[in-house]
């Protein structure tokens, strides 16, 4: 990122560490390609002659034998045999050589430890020096390739220690420069850097010829320059370039050059160095551009740099310097004088949304706010902020201070946006706040008092008026607007805040300390404004009167306003109408009409003219529903739009009346009749927040009975209990202690109430006292049937049966055509039900049928189709308990014929499908279980989805139906039901699959639920894992799954509920022995069944099948020797 001062690179210093790493890890990989190509002197020659000579005819044979194997390539039975030979001819002069190969052969088996102790052997031994030579470049060279494999520093100090050694008694020996860069390797990477720089020297000395060279020299380079001789590396790369400029480290190295250059403050010499890459299309060539950029930065070449770090954005725009080089390209443009140019590069880095995004969001920003691009502006620093979020988890440093800097050109874009200014002062504040020294803060706290005020927040905006005059003082210099500004600002703030002399005395003190100024006019209106709001009415109107003609506009008529208002206190009538009607006619427009519209209402009613009054008010609520004085005309609107049903709108007008004037003898009637008009609406949670509203807030007001009423039967409708007991007990204590009488009418409703919210909030005994007591009390109450019924149901709830259903017959025997008497009959029935009495249960069922066809149900209960269904359901049930199925299919049927969507429907399908699987009936029952579960969620019970899908596939089962039955238990499955009910259909799943060919599948199941438990399912699931795998041929398998049936469940001890399954299983066990052609085991096994299992259905067959096998023979010992 490029600093505030543009003296230093577009990238900071710690470019140079990252750097590093890809550099040197590619040091590392050259390094592993060349370990790994080496070649391994794999072919055993002949036998030497001198060695041979004075070896046994065996040794020799031994080794011509070894080196045979290894000259193919058999590299572990090379291994066996140089170690047999090693082991019989210790002292062989051909075992010397042979453990020497046999390394080469535990090498060549990835076998490095043995390999690296065989080789140490040999250095140990008295072999020939070559071998030993050999053998000790073998160990250095295996123990740096484990370092490579596994980077740990002690592993390269091993690695270390072997080639040094290797190195120090063969300085001549061929591989003597491999070595030595290898250990050159492993001392840096075991951190003995100084060691390693040294071994590099060496080997650039002695070895100047080696293809080893450039990597030596590479390496060598780096190293120095980590070590922080950067001149030295200087020398030994630019070595690199003079003697390997085509080598695939040329341009690595120019980058290291270049940076080192810059390190020692030559940026000239950087740019000589990376003009050949960066004009490339290498893979370093976006590296060496960004390094080009920095010099011609450095040196202020500014079109220099703009255009390399551009190089970067376009020819490399997915490059990890794309981002900074476009925005420094941005920036060298800025510097350059080029803002056009510079915008599309910007605007391309906060299309990316990385972290450069921040400091180009402010960038371009501040570009757009001096282009009046205001909406611009704000869309980039907003943007620009969110990225900067997004960011937070791992905050840049250098993105620090464009946090404040972006918050104050939103801040700056959102107030020159009218409908933004709220929020522009939100964030003036924010930066105020957090930012308090920083140089925005000055701005911000100019900003944030004009907003403060502009919210009415007067206090807090002469606080930080005061607090502005005093942190910056007048400049002797000049330059002193932006305290003009606050003073102003300061002044209008006493104004609003109601300090009114104190106001007028600020715009005179303007006035007089500024004659010149251009805001005169206006500061001579402000004055006006706070003269008539201290009611200084003369001295108002003439300094108001002088002011007009200099004004226009909106100032024009806000100082007609108040002129007009100084008139009216005067009792100038006439002349304050003339002006009024003046100002209405030339500012129709005016944001402050309403004002005037009010002060015209008070000149004519005071003028006697009352229509003209009506008429303005009208106007005003119209036009201004929130105009000050108006509660009076919004509570008479809000009582005419009630008598005309507009609930709504009359909730407004009342609502608006209570806001305006809300200790008002009207607030508490027009909350009142809020409530009812939410209640015609539906809504009684807003009803009840009225009346709770008019309770709380008006104690002593008329209205307290009829609203208390009100709200307990709200809460008791919306579930609010105890809210409702609260409030019929507050009412009946009121009417007994004489607050306030209650006529008999309320009282009963009172104390019915009371009874429901008892019985809602479960205290039964309690509703069971109170409606009692109001049956004895009002016998003749209206509402007698519901007082009857729900003392029933209290009872119910109570759990007292016996009396409830005595009340419920007391109630169809009193009100046998209420709207209440099927429920009571219901009732009656489910008692019967409960008490396991079916035919009475029917009985009372057949009643709830025949009383709710009259379509009669209170408000609150159950609809008559509701009241059928659930009746003609549990008629069903009640056939089902009694086990006639023929009756429940028929109740079942009628009950969807009547009603084939209500909530019993899937019920009284399941039901239905159950009842007529029962009676044979399979197709049509498959017909109805479909039905039933075309849904299942809409059955009301786990079991009862389990049992419909179980029957449902075995009806198309017992049909054949396997493509049916195998949808319906996938269909089930993929519901999740409970573990207990999923094993049943998972065999019946797998057995669909079986007759449907889909073998694989369905061993896949059965095996599942084999495994799933130890039952009667899962051991006929093991069976049919048998019969599938003898089905597929795989004769042995079977065998396995049946022997587990067979002998898996306890055997002789196992329950007789397996002796069926365990006899089919000895059964097929012997049929795929016979298939096996092992015919003793299978007559053993049909033996076993005739015995075990006399009376199993397959016994007889496997008597036939001993008679057909006939006796067993002995077998040979050929056949036992093979059978074993």
């Amino acid at each position: 990122m490029i600093p505030e001062t543009r003296k230093q690179p577009p990238t900071d210093r710690s470019r140079f560490s990252r750097l590093l790493s890809p550099l040197v890890s590619t040091r590392w990989f050259t390094s592993v390609v060349c370990c790994l190509t080496l070649c391994v002197a794999t072919s055993a020659p002949s036998a030497p002659v001198d060695e041979a000579e004075g070896s046994s005819e065996a040794a020799r044979a031994a080794y011509a034998s070894a080196a045979a194997f290894q000259n193919r390539e058999a590299w572990e039975l090379a291994a066996e045999e140089w170690a047999t030979l090693i082991k019989n001819h210790p002292q062989d002069p051909l075992a010397t050589k042979g453990r020497y190969y046999l390394g080469i052969c535990q090498l060549k088996n990835d076998q490095w430890a043995e390999a690296s102790k065989t080789f140490k052997e040999v250095i140990a031994s008295k072999a020939d020096a070559a071998t030993v030579a050999l053998a000790s470049w073998e160990l250095g060279r295996g123990d740096f390739q484990v370092a490579q494999s596994q980077p740990k520093p002690e592993a390269f100090a091993a690695a270390a220690k072997s080639l040094a050694t290797f190195v120090e008694k063969n300085p001549g020996h061929a591989q003597a420069p491999e070595a030595i860069f290898f250990l050159g390797e492993s001392l840096w990477q075991s951190n003995q850097r100084e060691k390693a720089i040294t071994t590099w020297q060496r080997f650039e000395r002695e070895h100047a010829a080696s293809p080893r060279m450039p990597d030596v020299l590479y390496a060598l380079g780096i190293g120095q320059s980590e070590m922080g001789n950067r001149k030295e590396a200087a020398v030994t790369l630019k070595k690199f370039a003079d003697s390997f400029a085509t080598n695939k480290l040329a341009d690595d190295v120019a980058l290291w050059r270049a940076d080192i250059a810059i390190a020692l403050n030559a940026p000239a010499d950087a740019e000589t160095i990376l003009a050949p890459v960066a004009a490339g299309k290498g893979p370093r060539a976006a590296e060496s551009l960004e390094r080009l950029g920095t010099a011609y930065w450095n040196q202020k070449k500014w079109a220099e740099s703009a255009a390399a770090f551009g190089r970067i954005a376009d020819e490399f725009p997915t490059s990890k310097q794309a981002d900074r080089a476009a925005l420094s390209s941005g920036m060298a443009l800025i510097e350059a004088k080029k803002p056009e140019a510079a915008r599309p590069r910007l605007e391309k880095i906060i299309a990316a949304n990385g972290a450069k995004a921040v400091e180009a969001s402010h960038r371009l920003a501040v570009l757009e706010l001096d282009a009046k691009q205001f909406a611009r502006s704000l869309e980039v620093a907003t943007k620009g902020l969110e990225t900067l979020s997004k960011l937070s988890d791992k905050p840049d440093p250098a993105n620090a201070p464009f946090l404040v800097k972006l918050q104050l050109d939103r801040a700056d874009a959102l107030w020159e946006l009218p409908e933004k200014k709220t929020e522009a002062a939100a964030v003036y504040a924010v930066i105020l706040e957090k930012y308090p020294d920083d140089p925005a803060a000055k701005t911000a706290l100019s900003m944030t008092a004009l907003a403060l005020l502009e919210q009415g927040k007067t206090d807090e905006a002469i606080v930080k008026a005061d607090l502005f005059l005093k942190k910056y003082p007048p400049a002797a210099a000049g330059g002193n607007d932006s305290i003009v500004d606050v003073k102003t600002i300061r002044a209008e703030a006493l104004l609003a805040k109601g300090n009114n002399a104190a106001a007028a005395t600020a715009y005179h003190d303007l006035i007089t300390g500024n004659p010149q100024a251009a805001q005169l006019a206006s500061w001579q209106l402000r004055e006006g404004a706070a003269l008539v709001a201290d009611k200084q009415w003369q001295k108002a109107h003439d300094v108001l009167a002088a002011a007009t003609p200099k004004l226009k506009d909106a100032a024009a008529a806000e100082t007609m306003l108040l002129d007009a208002t100084a008139l009216v206190e005067l009792k100038k009538l006439k002349e304050a109408s003339v002006v009024l009607t003046a100002l209405d006619s030339a500012h129709p427009q005016w944001p402050r009409r309403n004002e005037a519209l009010l002060l015209a209402v008070r000149a004519k009613r005071e003028m006697g003219d009352k229509p003209g009054a009506l008429d303005q008010a009208e106007k005003l609520v119209s036009l201004f529903p929130t105009g000050s004085l108006a509660d009076v005309a919004w509570y008479r609107l809000g009582q005419l739009r009630q008598d005309t049903e507009n609930f709504d709108g009359a909730i407004e007008a009342y609502t608006k009346a209570r806001t305006l004037k809300p200790k008002g003898n009207r607030a508490p009637w027009a909350l009142l009749a809020s409530g009812w008009c939410h209640e015609n609406k539906g809504r009684l949670s807003d009803a009840i927040k009225a009346w709770s509203d008019l309770i709380d807030s008006y104690p002593d007001s008329t209205a307290i009975s009829a609203a208390l009423l009100a709200r307990g039967d709200a809460r008791q409708r919306t579930g609010d209990f105890k809210g409702g007991i609260a409030d019929a007990e507050r009412l009946l204590k009121g009417h007994q202690d004489g607050q306030s009488k209650l006529d008999a009418g309320p009282l009963s409703e009172a104390q019915l109430l009371l009874g429901l919210c008892l019985m809602g909030d479960k205290q039964f005994a309690a509703a069971v006292t109170r409606f009692q007591q109001l049956l004895v009390a009002r016998p003749d109450f209206p509402a007698t049937d519901r007082v009857l019924f729900e003392l029933g149901m209290a009872q119910l709830a109570d759990a007292k049966r016996n009396d409830a259903e005595s009340t419920f017959r007391k109630f169809v025997e009193r009100f046998p055509t209420g709207s209440r008497a099927a429920e009571a009959w219901l009732e009656i029935g489910e008692s019967k039900w409960d008490a396991g009495l079916w035919e009475d249960a029917a009985k009372a069922y057949l009643a709830v049928i025949a009383t709710a066809s009259n379509g009669n149900t209170a408000a609150g209960g159950k609809t008559p189709a509701a009241l059928l269904e659930q009746a003609q359901h549990k008629l069903g049930w009640t056939h089902v308990m009694r086990k006639d199925d023929a009756a429940a299919s028929k109740a079942f049927s009628e009950q969807l014929n009547k009603d084939p969507t209500g909530a019993f429907a899937a019920d009284g399908q399941a039901m239905l499908a159950e009842s007529l699987f029962r009676t044979g009936k399979f197709t049509e029952a498959s017909v109805a279980f479909a039905a039933a579960l075309k849904d299942p969620s809409k059955l009301s019970s786990d079991e009862l989805r389990s049992m419909a899908a179980l029957r449902a596939i075995e009806c198309s089962a017992q049909q054949e139906k396997w493509a049916e039955s195998l949808a319906l238990a996938e269909q089930f499955l993929a519901l999740k039901p409970a573990a207990g009910s999923t094993a049943q259909v998972r065999y019946a799943a797998a057995w669909a699959r079986q007759n449907l060919g889909q073998l694989d599948k369905a061993l896949a199941g059965y095996r599942e639920v084999a495994d799933a438990s130890r039952s009667e399912l899962s051991a006929r699931a093991r069976l049919m894992e048998g019969e599938v795998l003898f089905e597929q041929g795989q004769h042995k398998d079977a065998v396995k799954a049946f022997f587990k049936v067979a002998y898996g469940f306890g055997e002789k001890q196992a329950p007789p509920v397996y002796y069926p399954w365990q006899a089919q299983a000895t059964y097929e066990a012997a049929r795929c022995f016979e298939v096996l052609e092992k015919s003793d085991q299978a007559r053993k096994l049909y033996a076993e069944l005739v015995e075990r299992y006399p009376d199993s259905q397959q016994t007889p067959a496997a008597r036939k099948r001993l008679e057909a096998l006939g006796p067993g023979s002995t077998p040979t010992p050929d056949q036992q020797k093979k059978a074993s």
